[in-house]
């Protein structure tokens, strides 16, 4: 049996508030299998598990940890030492990276406050929230002589968080997926989409008996709806319109987009716009776009 081989293991410490939860969320947005707040003990026993799985697509992984644990910097140290047996036998795993959050304390009891959440240490509801940070700084003060990446939130946006994460892994962030859906209208709209557009006021191919059979993916369908003077104005702007957004969602963080294109039945107009935009924006863009026809066969 071929051991399994990560790329890379992710360990992500950070004192509470500090936005531990939106790095891991980060990650699993750019590819990461993550898991939160697992006991620190049961980590080499899952890693091993999956370095016995004949099959997996992860590659990579990440796991959130928390001080509340006892003896949390022993734990930490065990698998610390773990981790760099594994990395050196380079035979389940080609790296790990250790990342702590941290940020002021004046801005983790702003944040406290705002949530109106206990701090996680504070189990008996005996004591204030800045001993509690206090406390927490204690017990995590020699872990971060091992990070490889501290961050602190202090100032940071979670648009600006996410981008440095992003970047720290090497993670194309000009890469995003694109879907662009074609639907009727008659059968309902998507629920997930960014943006919906309608394009019945196009020539419909319906009214024609030998086109009505046919569907948006045939050429003479395609001919007829574009062939058309009204037809080429509206996606000459459409695709200006949507070549303008796509960097915009882009920078606001985004990692997909959807698009709705919707005619009467989603079989002729909204399935020739859709296969229009999809070839033009992956021309333009080179991202990984998708097509998917809802109702070309209702």
């Amino acid at each position: 049996m071929k051991n399994k081989i990560f790329d890379i293991v992710a360990i992500v410490i950070g004192i509470s508030g500090s936005g531990k939860t939106n790095v891991i969320k980060t990650l699993e947005d750019i590819d990461f299998y993550s898991i939160d707040n697992l006991p620190i003990k049961f980590i080499p026993n899952i890693l091993e598990n999956f370095f016995d799985a004949e099959k997996s697509n992860i590659k990579k992984i990440a796991f959130g940890i928390d001080s509340r644990e006892i003896n949390f910097l022993e734990k930490f140290e065990k698998l610390k030492d773990y981790l760099s047996i594994k990395k050196k036998e380079k035979k389940t795993l080609l790296d790990y990276k250790i990342l702590f959050i941290d940020a002021s304390d004046k801005i983790l009891c702003r944040r406290f406050q705002e949530t109106r959440r206990k701090h996680p240490l504070n189990i008996q509801n005996d004591s204030f929230l800045e001993q509690n940070i206090k406390k927490e700084r204690d017990i995590l003060m020699g872990v971060i002589k091992h990070a490889d990446k501290i961050i602190d939130t202090s100032d940071l946006s979670v648009i600006r968080l996410k981008t440095i994460i992003k970047n720290y892994f090497n993670y194309d962030s000009e890469k995003i997926i694109i879907n662009i859906i074609s639907f009727g209208f008659k059968y309902g709209l998507p629920y997930d989409v960014s943006m919906m557009f309608d394009v019945r006021f196009l020539p419909n191919p319906y009214y024609v008996d030998e086109l009505k059979n046919l569907t948006g993916n045939d050429e003479k369908i395609v001919d007829f709806v574009l062939n058309n003077l009204e037809t080429k104005k509206f996606v000459e702007k459409l695709l200006d319109f949507i070549f303008y957004l796509i960097p915009l969602f882009i920078k606001e963080g985004k990692n997909y987009i959807s698009f709705g294109v919707g005619c009467t039945g989603g079989k002729h107009r909204s399935v020739v716009i859709t296969n229009l935009l999809a070839r033009e924006i992956k021309n333009k863009f080179l991202h990984n776009t998708n097509i998917i026809h809802r109702d070309i066969n209702k």
